[in-house]
């Protein structure tokens, strides 16, 4: 048994080896590796930030490039690139509960999952089959994944087992060519799937919904089919932007809602409020499936921008005016953002559902209510007025010069959420008045080498995290602490890590720079009330 900077030639190797126990950290070199590692232990494999991703690029036709089983519950995957060349290969498989964070993956079906609360954060993948990505999950989270696939893929195929549903945020999906983009499937209609600030783009019929589920503050065009068919349950939404050009075999509506498809199953119902809709056949439509003319859909609508109507459609406080996007035209060009001016500004009712953030993260509301659609107008800058006794110029040959600001710490110890691995740090900034200062800062902590492929560590990793944030000066004000989730699954092992803070420091006068130590701890859980 060896203490720290054991060595060995592959995941696989150090998955299997005696010397590597549940909790311990695997640095993976920077290479190419064949192996298809099946982690059985709890781990946190990842490859080193300051280095270039590590390739994880088994050959063979059913060879994911990791997958978790039995026993690996609690693992965090990051910082890989993760490559199969198998016709019938995942990118990950997870059959066991875990993190997948800042990951790079190019195979046939980007990932699958079995298990349930299973987090995945900031991964860009490309399918290269018509696989699809899919989940049977209970509980899943993903944020910030971006998804692109070929000709007749399958896109992201979800189905909720369990009563937690899945959230999906803050993500990217694109096919250029497929008939159905992104398929929502909630079977049996247990748990709520929730889509916030998600854009969806399709040459087909971009998105497919069986309820329960939410869409909020999110973009979805389609070229071949309706932006959103919902059936077989309830879907509310809120703040979205959906338009179909037409142009394929399937109708050309924006919010098609079905009848039962199916025996068993509950006709599609929406609930819908501050949206913009259009579509060359129809902008909303609620009718009976033809395959199964069952109970007909039916959708209800309010403070929404629309043209057309069919079916069981009830609407109030609804517009047809033009919205006045920037460039409402399907394409590389487009940006459904709102003009000055537009109709759509301000028209929106807030309720229950609506979302803090647009689909560009600005604050909702930003006027006297909040806009229509996935995007709020964000007023621009005032530009500053110049008093009417400006102060004497300089004498010749002087020239006035900003003095650069400077950061110091307020507080040293940062409370992280344990389930998002988010926090803040108070720290004052000495710009003057109507200066500030700009943060850019890393987190890190000692880190030990070994050589080999995959080295066993206890230490923590040497980047833990990121720091950033904007202060006006003179004061005293919160950064924005986010962790990796190698760092936030340490964390939750620890308790407390200590980290070393630098930081640059842009002010008006110039760049400066703060280094110190801060202490991370978990944040404790939020207390119930009692009734």
């Amino acid at each position: 048994m060896c203490a720290t900077g054991c060595s060995f030639a592959t995941i696989s190797a150090a998955n299997a080896s005696a010397t590597v126990h549940n909790g311990d950290e695997l640095v993976v070199e920077p290479g190419i590796y064949l192996d298809a590692p099946v982690i059985t232990k709890v781990l946190s494999i990842h490859g080193d930030l300051s280095q270039p991703r590590p390739t994880i690029a088994p050959t063979s036709e059913f060879s994911n490039a990791i997958t978790l089983e039995a026993g690996s519950a609690g693992s965090v995957i990051s910082h890989l690139a993760l490559e199969p060349a198998g016709a019938n290969s995942d990118g990950f498989l997870a059959l066991a509960t875990g993190a997948f964070d800042d990951l790079t993956i190019k195979a046939a079906r980007a990932f699958g999952i079995g298990a349930s609360h299973v987090s995945i954060a900031n991964v860009t993948a490309t399918d290269t089959s018509n696989l699809g990505v899919t989940a049977a999950t209970e509980g899943t989270v993903i944020t910030h994944l971006q998804l692109t696939w070929p000709p007749a893929g399958g896109g992201l195929l979800l189905s909720s087992f369990g009563g937690a549903g899945t959230v999906i945020e803050d993500s990217t999906f694109v096919s250029p060519t497929t008939s159905i983009p992104l398929g929502i499937n909630v079977n049996p209609p247990r748990g709520q799937t929730t889509l916030r600030r998600v854009r969806v783009e399709g040459a087909g019929e971009a998105s497919f919904v069986e309820g329960p589920a939410t869409l909020t503050d999110s973009l979805i065009t389609a070229r071949g089919g309706p932006a959103m068919e919902v059936t077989n349950g309830a879907a509310a939404l809120r703040n979205d932007t959906l338009i179909s050009a037409g142009g394929g075999t399937h109708p050309s509506i924006g919010v098609r809602a079905l009848g039962c498809i199916g025996s068993g199953c509950l006709p599609g119902t929406v609930s819908a409020s501050d949206l913009i809709v259009r579509g060359v056949a129809r902008d909303v439509q609620a009718e009976a499936a033809e395959s199964s003319p069952g109970a007909p859909g039916a959708i209800a609508i309010e403070h929404s921008n629309f043209l057309t109507q069919a079916g069981g459609v009830t609407a109030s406080a609804t517009q047809a005016a033009d919205p006045l996007f920037v460039n409402g035209t399907i394409g590389p060009s487009e940006n459904f953002r709102l003009q000055a001016g537009s109709p759509a500004i301000d028209a929106g009712a807030v309720d229950a559902l609506t979302g803090p953030t647009d689909l560009d993260g600005n604050p909702r509301v930003q006027g006297a209510a909040v806009d229509l659609g996935a995007y709020e107008l964000v007023p621009p800058t005032p530009v500053a007025v110049p008093g009417p006794s400006p102060a004497p110029p300089p004498p010749p040959g002087a020239t006035p010069k900003a003095v650069a600001a400077t950061l110091a710490l307020a507080g040293r110890t940062v409370k992280i959420d344990r389930r998002r691995g988010t926090g803040a740090l108070s720290v004052r900034c000495s710009a003057g008045s109507g200066d500030r200062c700009a943060v850019v800062g890393a987190l890190t902590a000692i880190s030990h080498r070994g050589k080999g492929a995959a080295t066993r560590r206890t230490a923590g990793a040497a980047h833990l995290g990121a720091v950033t944030g904007t202060v006006r000066g003179p004061r005293t004000a919160s950064l924005r602490v986010r962790i990796t989730a190698a760092a936030l699954a340490k964390l939750r092992r620890l308790h407390h890590l200590s980290a070393n803070l630098t930081a640059t420091v842009t002010s008006a006068g110039g760049v400066t720079h703060l280094a110190g130590a801060v202490k991370l701890v978990l944040a404790p859980p939020a207390r119930r009330r009692g009734h």
